[in-house]
């Protein structure tokens, strides 16, 4: 991670005066507020807060919509807009967001080189007048208090006194906002959208690290709460990685069953509507005939009758039992006929070349016969 410069935007380019003086890193003081642009504000007259933040429903949107877009990993981005100052005091409007492209993980994000170049070149693009005013980030499903490492990154990061950074929660529809104060990081208790109150969630009041050099306290109630936070993301992300695996295995196990139930669906309809299928006329033929002397005209169809192949097989096996009874019923009279010949003093090769003798006492036989 790195500390953007606060003056400098992409390809070299350098703010105006007026734009400087919105960026400043101010401190916590009447005489820094006084470099401020005056206006009005934009919400209720009687709006009071710490610090009075104002956006515009098509920032919040913007919110919204990129958090819940990854209810797995945490998003983040930046806001944009200006400080400006009224006599009830600093207040903020934030006119616009821009999507970080950050180094995106299950538990945190981080702002890289990379993400920067792409923050500040979209900032020149689009919204060259505008500052950034802040920064936000998502927890899905793990609530809005703010761990160690955000508040990290909004002590050397987002340091102006003018600058927040906001946290959602978009699966339990939370949301929290920090500013930074004399006494260090502190939450807001509210914050309006264009001239509505919106209320945030306020967990407890965290304490910023002293330095980016010095490692971030362990002992603290604030170190058990993260640890305590990403010990429920780490779970969460477990969870969500089950969920993901029975989906799967769920929707296989459905696939398989419905690939059964169009086989058996097939087989059952191969075995009971082919069968009752009525034959196919294929062509038809006229043929006159003759009766009592009158000509008729019949007809004759050829039929197409496609028979379901156990019918054929069932068809095929009486043809060959019939065949073996009238292979046995010839065998059996040949073999009669070979014994009465003997009988009568015939020989097989006069019977087989029919020069044998008839003699009129056999003649007499074999026509009693």
């Amino acid at each position: 991670m790195f500390k953007p410069k606060k003056n400098r935007r992409g390809h070299g380019k350098t703010r105006s005066a007026d734009q400087q003086a919105s960026s400043l890193e101010l401190q916590d003081s009447e005489d820094s507020f006084q470099n401020l642009k005056e206006r009005k504000f934009p919400g209720p007259v009687d709006a009071r807060a710490a610090l009075r933040v104002s956006m515009k429903k098509e920032a919040f949107s913007s919110i919204v919509s990129h958090a819940q877009s990854s209810l797995e990993r945490e998003i983040c981005g930046v806001l944009v807009g200006d400080a400006f100052r009224d006599e009830a005091g600093p207040f903020l409007v934030v006119d616009a967001v821009i999507a970080g492209k950050a180094q995106e993980g299950a538990t945190h994000v981080t702002f890289t080189q990379e993400t920067w170049n792409d923050i500040y070149q979209q900032l020149d693009e689009k919204y060259p007048k505008k500052s950034i005013v802040g920064w936000y980030h998502s927890h899905p499903g793990f609530g809005v208090t703010f761990s160690e490492m955000d508040l990290f990154i909004q002590k050397n990061f987002f340091s102006s006194a003018t600058q927040i950074a906001l946290v959602t929660d978009p699966l339990k529809n939370q949301t929290a906002v920090i500013y930074n104060s004399a006494s260090g990081i502190q939450y807001l208790d509210r914050f309006w959208i264009e001239r509505h109150e919106q209320s945030l969630q306020c967990p407890i009041q965290p304490a910023a690290p002293e330095s980016p050099a010095t490692s971030l306290p362990s002992g603290s109630s604030l170190s058990n709460q993260a640890i305590e936070d990403r010990l429920g993301q780490t779970l969460q992300a477990i969870d969500d990685l089950n969920n993901r695996v029975s989906s799967y295995l769920y929707l296989f196990i459905f696939i398989i069953g419905l690939g059964f139930i169009g086989l058996v669906g097939f087989w059952g309809y191969t075995q009971i509507f082919e069968r009752r299928s009525p034959p196919e006329l294929m062509q038809y033929y006229p043929v006159p005939v003759d009766i009592e002397g009158e000509p008729v005209m019949l007809g004759v169809g050829v039929y197409k009758w496609p028979l379901p192949d156990k019918l054929v097989s069932q068809f095929a096996e009486e043809e060959r039992k019939l065949y073996e009874a009238q292979l046995e019923r010839m065998q059996a009279l040949e073999l009669e006929i070979l014994e009465r010949a003997r009988k009568h003093g015939l020989k097989v090769e006069d019977l087989l070349n029919d020069e044998a003798p008839a003699s009129d006492t056999s003649t007499k036989e074999a026509n009693d016969e």
